[in-house]
């Protein structure tokens, strides 16, 4: 019975856990620390972010923005991607360097791609001003006309025109708008002879 009980085999001793290899998730979470000086989450005030369009620069010739964004706080959401609050974008014409001015309680960047600006959205163009849900900025690529949309409802006052839409595209080179499902008033000032 002793035999039974105390001979035998020895109990198997416990094995190291084998080594893991970091994952695709590890290294992308790492590219995204060393893209933003830090770890995701870091947060910054007192900076501007651009977007440039992606057509072909000059060289020698240093490529102006399309779209620049400065915002009470900036917090780095992964590579190259940026969330933020109380922001004034500025939607830049490539042909006069006029700027556009768009303001919003907060929004998206993915650097060299998009915008996306939410939350009492305020544009300025001219003399009009733009009432807006959100607006989205894509960077244009091959010299493809600069645009920003809203598929959201939106309202347009000047001192002579009242007007609600749909939807809404804006051509900042162009220094044009289209809207979509449109109604309202436009006043027409005779003009004195």
């Amino acid at each position: 019975l002793l035999a039974g009980l105390g001979c035998g085999k020895a109990a198997p001793t416990a094995q190291p856990a084998p080594e893991k290899k970091p994952d695709a998730a590890s290294a992308a979470a790492k590219a995204a620390v060393a893209a933003t000086g830090g770890a995701a989450g870091v947060t910054m005030s007192g900076i501007k972010l651009f977007l440039y369009d992606r057509a072909p620069g000059v060289e020698g010739v240093a490529k102006k923005p399309v779209l620049r964004i400065e915002a009470d706080l900036f917090t780095s959401a992964g590579e190259k991607e940026w969330t933020f609050q109380k922001a004034h974008a500025f939607m830049v014409s490539r042909k006069t360097q006029e700027e556009w001015q768009i303001e919003a309680n907060q929004g998206r960047m993915k650097e060299d791609e998009n915008a996306f600006l939410e939350g009492d959205v305020t544009a300025q163009l001219g003399t009009m001003t733009v009432h807006l849900q959100d607006i989205a900025f894509e960077t244009p690529a091959d010299g493809a006309p600069k645009a920003a949309h809203s598929d959201k409802p939106v309202t347009v006052h000047d001192p002579g025109m009242d007007l609600a839409a749909s939807s809404i595209q804006l051509y900042p080179d162009e220094k044009r708008f289209e809207l979509t499902e449109v109604s309202g008033t436009i006043s027409f000032d005779k003009e004195a002879q």
